[in-house]
């Protein structure tokens, strides 16, 4: 990047920057930096300009000393996110390897559940309750009722293996 002049003001004096940063940037700097002096003199007439550029440059240090601190932190936690996520990818794929191999010896088709409660993905509970598929002979479509019966746990998903 090419290298500019900038030409600022700062607590009444002209200083000439060299700079490789956008010159509206080195400007609004300064503009802060002289609004910072001006009141750190408004507020203590006895300063020197020297003394407040001090008074200045200690309050800048601390801001960017804490801000530092915080930068830190932030990656410290970011770090501790990162592990906690691969511990949990690892076990997730450890529970889902335990999952399959179990269906496995259940001899199930991937997907499948049984009474165990043995799922392939978190679903809910299936509903025991199903239409009757026993209506009277005869009866009108227009009149049949749905009616509902419970089914048992061996008409919805055959002999329990579970046993």
């Amino acid at each position: 990047m090419e290298k500019k002049n900038v030409v600022i003001h700062i607590a009444g004096s002209e200083y000439t920057i060299l700079t490789e940063e956008d010159p509206a940037y080195v400007e609004a700097l300064a503009e802060t930096l002289d609004k910072d002096i001006t009141e750190i003199v408004g507020a203590n007439r006895r300063l020197s300009m020297t003394q407040a550029a001090i008074l200045a440059a200690l309050d800048y240090a601390d801001k960017a000393a804490k801000e530092s601190e915080a930068a830190d932190n932030l990656r410290g936690q970011i770090k501790e996110y990162l592990e906690d996520s691969a511990r949990y990818k690892m076990e997730a794929e450890v529970a889902r390897r335990d999952v399959e191999r179990l269906q496995k010896e259940l001899k199930l088709p991937r997907g499948a559940w049984t009474l165990c409660g043995l799922l392939w993905n978190v679903v809910p509970t299936p509903s025991i309750w199903a239409p009757a598929t026993s209506m009277p002979e005869g009866t009108p479509k227009t009149s049949r009722r749905r009616s509902w019966r419970k089914q048992s746990n061996t008409a919805m998903y055959g002999a329990s293996k579970c046993t």
